[in-house]
């Protein structure tokens, strides 16, 4: 049981930068001395004498401490609004029983009562030995106390349907190299005065643009030290740190309420500071363009037909189509059953991907691999580079997902499914409201094309394409500014007959799924390299929409290396109608 808490042309020539992992032990401090011989000490201490009822005792134990530190800012007009800093330890426990062929994981039975924990146990943020190895000794006899509970229910249920053990179609739990890593903290955090002023100082700007109604600067760091160790004898210590500057700002222009916002994403806090100049310049960009974007005509019907994409909004369309549901990159385990009114059964996969290993899914035009321990490219530090997951494993380092648009795998960590058995190392930790938890995810994610194209020729592209439909029209999106940095997405409507473009508003693009990227996808022959959080909020047009407003990182961070445009064929747009009352302040701002 698991209780958590907490390309581009083929001639193409690629600089790669693989991060060097270390397989001893060194250079550990004493308070990483302390918490890790507690770990160590109590699960070795549960594995050998944790014993409940006539219960299974574990074959598997493993434990993760989150050392957190997190900082957050934020100010509106120069002044600041909220200001925080916060040490935390969080955890994750997983205690097998049975087996790695049979445990008591990917199981739900309806047939007995669900086996409890003794709800939530917090660890000591103190470095003291014994006040850490009590807490986890509580944490592990409660997750085992559960596990030892569901394997056995596993267990009588299969005798029950006099259902041989070794009948079971897919094991529970996939064996993986025993991992020595210790990595130590490269990255400090700033001093909160320093943070509180730059802040301030990108705040203070709005104060001098009279047309902007609203704004807001937020800085969120989060530093960590991930310890884990499992009774496998994988000893692990590695920094993780994401640093966020997210800036909105909104406008009232002709009795319209408009809005943008700019995201920057960095693993060291230095480098948001050395970028001051240019971060003021694109306040300043962003926030002279409302007057246009509030000048643009709304769109009045539905639209399909060719999109070309640009930069993040091509990016953006990538992650889109290949991590959609159902259908998409992770592998998904289909738990074993037993229902009070039938037999045991397997539940049903939900992503056909599943079954279509070594067979054409996207156009053969495209082949896409992950290189997760890949730490620049060229000169930008890729976000996405980790060098071991959150199950212990080290990622591959260059995981083919597709082969001239063959499925080859998906991503996964040591749950086995159907059709991809093992580990590749992609059991990330990801971020929900600042919270580390764990889960399926990419890395660096690098995606080429044999066949590529000018940006100047994938514009002719997308108009003959459209003229071939018989289409008055069709559309570009591209992002408000371009850089190593989120910003919101615009949508542009191209005139078949002339080319021209023109800014338009209250149009959505409705999902893309991977189905939409079997074929006909047209590429430029230039590298764009994308840095952010995978989540759910993709492709979103029309202002502060198209990026998130929450400063609090959300999601699985990830690097995309890829064409800088691309053309999809059978896109859907679909209109919305301008809201008919507009609420703003009613008078106006003070000076």
């Amino acid at each position: 049981m698991q209780r958590i808490l907490s390309v581009f042309g083929a001639r193409l020539v690629i600089g790669i930068i693989f991060l060097k992992v270390a397989t001893v032990a060194s250079h550990a401090t004493p308070a990483d001395s302390v918490i890790f011989k507690a770990i160590v000490d109590e699960v070795e201490r549960n594995l050998h004498e944790i014993q409940y009822k006539d219960f299974s005792r574990p074959f598997y134990i493993s434990f993760t401490l989150e050392d957190i530190h997190t900082v957050y800012v934020d100010a509106s007009f120069g002044a600041i609004v909220n200001c925080r800093e916060k040490k935390d330890r969080s955890w994750a426990n997983r205690v097998l029983c049975g087996n790695y062929e049979l445990n008591d994981e990917n199981y739900y039975d309806a047939t007995r009562t669900k086996a409890q924990g003794d709800g939530t146990l917090s660890l000591p943020l103190d470095s003291d030995y014994w006040g850490i190895r009590r807490a986890i000794w509580l944490i592990i006899n409660n997750t085992y106390k559960s596990a030892a509970q569901t394997y056995q229910n596993k267990i009588e249920a299969l005798k029950e349907k006099n259902f041989p053990h070794d009948s079971l179609e897919i094991p529970d739990f996939a064996k993986a190299p025993t991992v020595h890593l210790f990595l130590q903290p490269q990255i400090q955090i700033p001093p909160i005065d320093s943070i509180k002023s730059l802040v301030r100082d990108l705040s203070n700007i709005f104060n001098n643009k009279k047309h902007i109604s609203y704004s807001n600067v937020s800085y969120y760091q989060i530093h960590a030290k991930i310890y884990f160790y499992s009774s496998e004898n994988s000893r692990i210590i590695f920094p993780l740190d994401y640093t966020v500057l997210n800036i909105g700002v909104l406008s009232e222009l002709d009795g319209e309420t408009v809005s943008d916002a700019l995201t920057y994403l960095e693993r060291n806090p230095s480098k948001i500071f050395m970028q001051k100049s240019s971060i003021i310049a694109n306040i300043d960009s962003i926030s002279s363009k409302l007057e246009t974007k509030v000048k643009a005509s709304y769109v009045k019907e539905n639209y399909y037909g060719p999109v070309l994409f640009f930069n993040q909004a091509a990016v953006q369309a990538w992650l889109q189509g290949l991590f959609g549901y159902p259908d998409n990159l992770f592998a998904y385990r289909e738990p074993l059953y037993n229902a009070s009114n039938k037999t045991l059964y397997y539940g049903q996969n939900m992503n056909s991907l599943e079954t279509k290993i070594n067979k054409p899914v996207i156009d053969k035009n495209i082949s896409i691999y992950d290189a997760a321990r890949l730490t620049h490219w060229q000169e930008t530090e890729l976000f996405g580079w980790y060098p071991v997951d959150a199950e212990g494993v080290i990622p591959i380092d260059s995981l083919v997902l597709f082969d001239n648009g063959i499925l080859k795998t998906l991503y996964n960590g040591r749950t086995p499914t159907r059709s991809v058995p093992t580990s590749n190392g992609h059991q990330r930790f990801t971020f929900t409201n600042g919270a580390i938890v764990a889960g399926i995810g990419p890395g660096n994610m690098i995606i080429r094309a044999n066949k590529t194209f000018s940006e100047e020729q994938l514009k002719k592209i997308l108009l003959q394409k459209a003229h071939e439909q018989g289409l008055d029209y069709a559309y570009i999106v591209r992002p408000n500014l371009i850089g190593n940095f989120l910003t919101s997405l615009n949508l542009y409507q191209v005139d078949v007959a002339t080319g021209s473009e023109k800014l338009v508003r209250g149009a959505m693009l409705k999902p893309i799924t991977i189905n939409t990227l079997r074929k006909n996808i047209a590429v430029s022959s230039n590298a764009f390299v994308y840095n952010g959080f995978l989540n759910e909020n993709l492709l979103n047009i029309d202002g502060s929409s198209s990026i998130s407003q929450n400063s609090i990182p959300d999601g699985t961070p990830i690097s995309v290396i890829c064409p800088s445009a691309m053309i999809l064929e059978d896109i859907e747009l679909t209109f919305y109608n301008k809201s008919l009352i507009d609420e703003k302040p009613i008078v106006p701002r003070p000076e």
